[in-house]
Order: C-alpha cells, then structure tokens, then sequence
C-alpha cells in the first residue's frame, strides 16, 4: 500500500513539472492599436440649444476637450485627452446647470458619459485596445447631445400630465 501511494505521488510530481513553461514577456510591450478613424461623428445641436450650451460656460470647457478626444491618433495623446476630460466633466458635473437643462434626463446621460469614460481610461491604464469603448464613450457624449436637442424642442408643459387639474 505504502508503495502504491509513493508511486502515485512521483506520478503527480512528474505530471506536475512537466508543464510548459511560458517563457517571460519583455516589459517593454507592443503599442496599443487605437483606430481613431472609425469613432463616430459628434452630432449638432439646434440653434436654441446651443445658445443655451454657450452660456453654460462648464459644458463649454468639457466640449473642447472632448473635440481633442476627437483628434487624437495615438494612445499618449489618447491617455492625456482622457485625463483633461475626466477632470472637466468632475467640473461640470458639480457646476450649476442651466434650469433648462437641470433635469434627469440630463444628469441620466451624464452618468453613463462618466461611466464610459472611466471604462476608456481603465482600458488605456491596462493596455488594451481602446477602440471600443471609445466608440461607446463617443455614442453616449452624442446621446447627451441629442438630448439637449430633445428638451429645447418640447412644447408640451410637463406639469399638465403631472397635476390631475
């Protein structure tokens, strides 16, 4: 018996070492792929929504960085654009909005703008492909976009559906 249990265990420790070994990465690793050409294109706004944006002079600073998200062609200029955006949409997001645009619909669309923001920039930390979640970041920061657009629109007074007058 003693000698059953000390051949099973050589068997495991042969079986155990004979693993391949996975010869160790460079430090030094290969640049990261960020296919600026195929993001999405940034959507107008109305006329009376951007007057509107113009006065809102924190969503003005948190749109120019986002443009130079647009241009950016490598990940170093991807990974510094990031940061500047990150800091600017902390500063919109605690600045006062205009009471045209103080509702949830807004502030919804800023939490998932943040949201894809974060993820970008964890996906730039790591060393992955950036392209994707860039390409969300860009369809949420539209979709904010459109929003505005959406509320500026509406004629109808959303206190008549809410009052049972």
């Amino acid at each position: 018996m003693r000698k059953l249990q000390l051949l099973v265990v050589a068997f495991l420790l042969c079986v155990g070492c004979e693993k391949e070994r996975k010869e160790p990465t460079d430090a030094v690793q290969e640049e990261v792929a960020y296919e600026y050409g195929k993001m999405p294109k940034k959507e107008p706004v109305s006329q009376e929504a951007a007057e509107i944006l113009n006065a809102w002079e924190a969503f003005s600073e948190f749109s120019r960085s986002v443009d130079i998200l647009y241009r950016a062609t490598s990940s170093e200029d991807l990974s510094l654009a990031m940061e500047d955006v990150i800091a600017k949409e902390k500063l919109l997001a605690e600045s006062e909005y205009p009471a045209t645009f103080d509702v949830p619909q807004i502030k919804s669309r800023q939490q998932v703008l943040r949201t894809f923001l974060l993820k970008a920039k964890g996906d730039l930390d790591g060393r992955r492909n950036p392209t994707s979640s860039m390409m969300q970041l860009f369809d949420a920061y539209n979709a904010m976009r459109s929003q505005f657009i959406i509320i500026t629109s509406n004629t109808l007074e959303l206190n008549l559906f809410l009052n049972d007058e």
